[in-house]
C-alpha cells in the first residue's frame, strides 16, 4: 500500500513539475521582448549683437545681449547660431537646416492673436549626409537687416491704418532623419532655434528673446533578432502542458485502477470481518453433482438463507481464479454466492 501510495505521490509530483516549467516557457515567451535603445541629447545656442548706425553718442560699433536699443539706430542684428547633437550609438542618414523670418502683426492692448504675418527665407535648405557618426554640430551666422523689416510692418500699419504691435522672429530650423547599424527604424529630430525682436517701437524695449530649447531624448524598438528563440520557448512551453495534461489523466486513471484493485480485497475482507462467527473456512469444494445447486447474487441473499435453516456458511478461497466461494449446504440443497475478482473490478 505504502509503495502504491509512493508511486502515485511521484506520478502527481512530476505532472506539476513539467506543468509548472511548461507556464514558465510559454509566458516566457510571450511576454519577453528585447528592446534596442538608442538616446541622443541637443545642446542649442544663439548668441546675436547689435551693430548701430553711425552716430555721435555711443562710441562702440555694437551692443551685447540683454539690453535696451533704439530702434532708429539699429543698423544690423548679427546672430550666431550654434546647434550640437550627440547620439549614444552611431547614425547614418541626412539633416538639413535653414534659415527664416517672420512677421507677425499683433492685436495690440496685449490681446492674443494677430491680424497678419508673412514668412521670409533667409537662406536655401543647406543638406548634408552622415554616416556612422555619434554628433554633428551646425554654426550659421545671419545679419538681419533690422530697418528692412520695421519698414515691411510699418507700411502695413499705414495702408490699414490700425493699432498693432509688432514681432520678428528669426529661426534657424533642423531637421534631420536618421538610423543606426541596430537601431533601424528612423528617428526624426526638428529644432528650432528663435530670436525674438520687437518691431514698430522707437526703442526695442523688450529684451530680445531667445528660445533655443536643448532636448533629450531616448528612444526604444522592439529587438526580433531572438524571436525564434521565444517561438521555441513557446511551442516548448505548450508541448510540456500537454504532455502534464496527459500525465494527470494517466494519473487519474491509474488512481481508478488502483482503486479498483482494492474493491475485492476490500469487500472480502468486509463480509470476513462482519460475519466470522457464522462463516466456516474449508480446504476443497464439495462434490455437486448429486445436490440441488443454487446461486444467488449477493451474501445478503446467502446470509437470509443462514436465517431459515441455521446452517454455517462455508467459506473455500480460490487463488487460481481469485475468487471467493460461500456455501451452505442443507438436505441436499447447496446456496452458492461467488465474489469475483474480475466481476468486480472489470
Amino acid at each position: 500500500m505504502k509503495k502504491n501510495h509512493l508511486k502515485l505521490s511521484i506520478r502527481i509530483a512530476l505532472t506539476a513539475v513539467v506543468f509548472v516549467v511548461g507556464m514558465i516557457l510559454l509566458l516566457y515567451g510571450i511576454i519577453t521582448k528585447d528592446y534596442i535603445r538608442i538616446g541622443y541629447k541637443e545642446d542649442n545656442s544663439i548668441n546675436y549683437k547689435v551693430y548701430l548706425k553711425d552716430n555721435p553718442y555711443f562710441e562702440v560699433p555694437y551692443l551685447g545681449e540683454n539690453r535696451t536699443y533704439i530702434a532708429s539706430l539699429i543698423d544690423y542684428i548679427d546672430i550666431d547660431y550654434k546647434y550640437t547633437i550627440d547620439f549614444t550609438k552611431p547614425v547614418s542618414g541626412k539633416y538639413k537646416y535653414y534659415i527664416r523670418a517672420s512677421i507677425y502683426a499683433n492685436k495690440p492692448n496685449g490681446e492674443t492673436g494677430y491680424y497678419w504675418f508673412k514668412d521670409y527665407s533667409l537662406s536655401d535648405p543647406q543638406e548634408f549626409d552622415i554616416q556612422d557618426t555619434q554628433s554633428f554640430m551646425i554654426t550659421k551666422n545671419v545679419k538681419l537687416n533690422y530697418d528692412e523689416y520695421n519698414q515691411i510692418l510699418n507700411s502695413f500699419k499705414k495702408e490699414y491704418s490700425m493699432q498693432t504691435n509688432g514681432q520678428l522672429y528669426v529661426s534657424m530650423i533642423v531637421e534631420s532623419v536618421t538610423s543606426g547599424e541596430e537601431y533601424t527604424d528612423n528617428i526624426e529630430i526638428s529644432s528650432d532655434l528663435k530670436l525674438s525682436i520687437p518691431l514698430l517701437q522707437q526703442t526695442v524695449e523688450a529684451s530680445i528673446g531667445k528660445d533655443a530649447v536643448s532636448q533629450s531624448k531616448m528612444l526604444s524598438m522592439a529587438d526580433y533578432s531572438n524571436r525564434v528563440f521565444y517561438i521555441v520557448c513557446m511551442i516548448i512551453g505548450m508541448a510540456l502542458i500537454s504532455l502534464s495534461i496527459l500525465l494527470t489523466i494517466d494519473t487519474i486513471i491509474y488512481s481508478i485502477r488502483k482503486s479498483k484493485r482494492n474493491l475485492y480485497k476490500t469487500k472480502l475482507n468486509k463480509i470476513l470481518r462482519n460475519h466470522d462467527s457464522i462463516i466456516a473456512n474449508v480446504s476443497t469444494l464439495p462434490d455437486m453433482e448429486e445436490m440441488n445447486v443454487i446461486k444467488v447474487t449477493s451474501f445478503e441473499e446467502l446470509l437470509d438463507v443462514y436465517n431459515e435453516v441455521r446452517m454455517p456458511i462455508n467459506y473455500y478461497q480460490s487463488h487460481k481464479k481469485l475468487e471467493s466461494i460461500f456455501m451452505i449446504i442443507n438436505d441436499g440443497i447447496i446456496w452458492i454466492y461467488k465474489l469475483n475478482k474480475e466481476d468486480i473490478e472489470g
